[in-house]
Order: structure tokens, then sequence, then C-alpha cells
């Protein structure tokens, strides 16, 4: 039976590669980049923003995306897709860089925080 021609989906998904609140070393509003969010009916939606460096050169970044799909497959159910992407992160706090995020060299897609040396 399909599912969907019996019942109402309402798709529900957001994406947002970077954004956030930093307290130390001084406070700091890092406004969301490369943000998307799906409609209630599904479809398709992408967004990016380029290069980005915050004034006081805490945190920059190369590129920032997010693509989001939601849709009905072949066999009824309804699916969805959310991918977020960011290229080139650095923190840095004071002169001392804190952590950049490196791609896993894996088959699954995933990211690893790469510490400071101690």
């Amino acid at each position: 039976m399909d599912a969907s021609k019996n019942r109402v989906f309402y798709y529900h998904a957001d994406a947002a590669p970077i954004g956030g609140h930093f307290t130390k070393p001084k406070e700091t509003i890092l406004h969301s980049h490369g943000s998307s969010s799906l409609a209630q009916a599904g479809g398709h939606v992408t967004a990016s923003a380029e290069s980005m460096n915050t004034p006081d050169k805490l945190v920059s970044f190369k590129k920032a995306y997010s693509e989001i799909e939601g849709k009905v497959s072949k066999t009824g159910s309804w699916t969805t897709l959310v991918t977020s992407v960011i290229e080139g992160l650095n923190v840095w706090t004071w002169s001392k860089r804190i952590g950049s995020l490196q791609p896993f060299q894996s088959s699954i897609p995933a990211m690893e925080v790469i510490p400071r040396p101690p």
C-alpha cells in the first residue's frame, strides 16, 4: 500500500553549517552562514556562503553550504536527506589555533575535530 496516497506528511528539516555564540576570549556572535530550511511540502533547497573571516579573526572558513531534499520514494515512503558542509574551518583564540575540522579518510562522510597541540 502506498502510504503517501492515504496520509498527509509535513516535512521539517533545517541545516546550518556554522553559527554560534562565543563567550571567550571575548563575547562574539557568529551569524549563521549557508543555512537552508525545507518547505513543509518537501522539495529541494540549497544555500551557500563563500569565504568568511570574523573581524576579530576568531573564526574563518573557505566555504559553507547546505542541501535538503524531501520527497516520496518509489516505495511510497517519505524520505528526507540533509547535508551540511563547512570547508576550511579554523577557530583561533589570540594568536593560537585551537582547532580545525578535517574530513575522515573513510567511506562514511564524517568529520573530526583536530585540537591544538598541548
